[in-house]
Formats: C-alpha cells, sequence, structure tokens
C-alpha cells in the first residue's frame, strides 16, 4: 500500500537531485516487492514445482 511514509521513507533514499520517474519507479518495484512477501505469509505463493503441477493438470 502506498502511505505518506513510505512516500517520505523513498525520497529520503533517493539523492539529492532525482526525477519525478525515478520516484514513482521505487515506489512501483517496493510495492511489488511488499505484495509478494504478504501473498508468501499467507500462503498465496506457489513454488515452481506447484506451479508446474498446476499447469499441467489444468
Amino acid at each position: 500500500m502506498l502511505t505518506k511514509e513510505n512516500v517520505i521513507k523513498t525520497i529520503n533514499q533517493l539523492q539529492v537531485s532525482f526525477s519525478i520517474d525515478k520516484l514513482f519507479d521505487q515506489k512501483i518495484l517496493l510495492n511489488k516487492i511488499e505484495k509478494r512477501i504478504a501473498q508468501y505469509y499467507l500462503g498465496q505463493i506457489n513454488t515452481t514445482k506447484e506451479a508446474k503441477i498446476k499447469l499441467k493438470n489444468g
């Protein structure tokens, strides 16, 4: 989730001069990582082996 605190933290980690595109790229990446970590803890992530079995069985 995009929160004010996360945006401020990201801005503080960037160089003194940065583009808005760089900020958004960083936030999108961090958001994706946080989402995947949450899915992992909820048991919603499949291993490669599990994914292959699911694809094979349809």
